[in-house]
């Protein structure tokens, strides 16, 4: 099969003169890097009048092509392929080859016989071993780790990361690479284990990672580590329905109900100055604004703020709540909207505190908003 031409490749002619180069080519299509040559494409004239026509001097051209193979409407131009007045294309690619018809080779049988018969040309068998899988493009198959939990594949061994990984992505000291451990998991385990790959697989992040690991290793992933990652969404109730907010830290806290003197008292001052004074710093917020309108929030409402007062719609929200230990701090405040997001908050803290008494304290996983406005988007 004759090697593609491209601009630049030399072309043979005259004997009374040395062979000239391909000039022309196409503006779109590219071989190894150089413009796709075609019947029609010029070549270099050589100096010498032509021995068939006494017409002297002329341009030459590529006047040969495939007769399958297009390139911008043009025959696609090869080694061996004539050159008016004489001459052929004398070089090409060294790995792109193009013929006449795609019968011409020693599959030519199978293929007719597969279209004739209505069957698959090629078949594509199951992997048999574990493919790997790069952070930002992973590849998650359910089927290996089915194999694996039953003991027809082999555990994978997940190497420690070097001094070098660890200086560039601090976040893996948080994950202590293990074994897969087949007999640990159960069938529920095993289904578990891949719907978190198929999330994996919509959002690579370490925090999903960390999922898996929990999921797949019961027992060896170390507590700690787990701590040590942040998550950044948060799934909270809305009417009865799951709600996902994005652009939430998810902080383990130990939550302590505050006696009642202290709270009240923190109460009122952000109900006399503090939250007016909050609102009116977003005035001058140039980001905050912007967000705001992103939100729809009409100009009129908006205006409020340089008030103290709160647009329609909105409430702010202290991250973490005056009823724990919480603060009037303004990085403890955000405008946040009543709904769903002031809502999916407010009934996760009473539904996980709202038996506690006064002194009385539990650990959570508490939901904390990001920025001054939220959400951002």
């Amino acid at each position: 099969m004759p090697k593609a031409a491209r601009l630049g490749d030399s072309s043979s002619g005259h004997s009374c003169f040395p062979a000239t180069p391909i000039v022309a080519g196409s503006p779109d299509v590219s071989i190894n890097g150089k413009p796709a040559a075609r019947k029609g494409d010029t070549v270099i004239p050589h100096g010498c009048p032509c021995p068939y026509t006494p017409h002297g001097f002329h341009g030459r051209s590529i006047s040969a092509g495939s007769s399958n193979v297009s390139i911008n409407g043009k025959p696609a131009a090869r080694v061996g392929d004539a050159i008016d007045c004489g001459g052929s294309v004398a070089a090409g690619s060294g790995n792109v080859f193009i013929g006449d018809t795609p019968y011409q080779a020693e599959t030519f049988d199978c293929g007719k016989d597969a279209v004739a018969e209505k069957q698959a040309f090629l078949k594509i068998t199951p992997i048999s071993d574990a493919v790997s899988a790069h952070w930002t493009s992973p590849v998650f198959y359910p089927e290996q780790m089915t194999k694996l939990v039953k003991n027809e594949a082999q555990a994978i061994d997940l190497p420690e990361p070097t001094i070098k990984q660890m200086l560039a992505h601090p976040e893996l000291d948080g994950i202590n690479p293990v074994n897969l451990d087949p007999a640990s998991m159960l069938a529920e385990d095993v289904e578990s284990f891949i719907e978190a790959g198929k999330d994996f697989i919509k959002e690579p992040s370490w925090q999903s990672a960390a999922v898996m690991a929990a999921i797949a290793i019961p027992g060896k992933f170390a507590d700690e580590a787990v701590e040590k990652i942040v998550k950044t969404k948060f799934v909270g109730k809305y009417k009865g329905k799951d709600i996902t907010l994005d652009d939430v830290e998810v902080k383990p806290v130990l939550y302590e109900k505050r006696d009642r003197e202290t709270y009240r008292a923190l109460r009122r001052e952000f109900d006399n100055s503090v939250r007016k004074d909050f609102l009116k710093t977003l005035a001058t917020d140039p980001t905050a604004l912007k967000q705001l309108k992103k939100h729809g929030v009409k100009e009129s409402e908006i205006a409020k703020l340089a008030k103290g007062k709160v647009p329609k719609g909105y409430q702010v929200h202290h991250k973490l709540p005056l009823d724990d230990g919480g603060t009037n701090d303004f990085d403890n405040l955000v405008l946040i909207r009543n709904s769903p997001e002031h809502s999916v908050f407010t009934t996760y803290q009473k539904q996980t505190t709202g038996s506690l008494e006064a002194g009385s304290g539990t650990e959570l996983q508490w939901p904390v908003p990001n920025g001054t406005v939220f959400p951002k988007k």
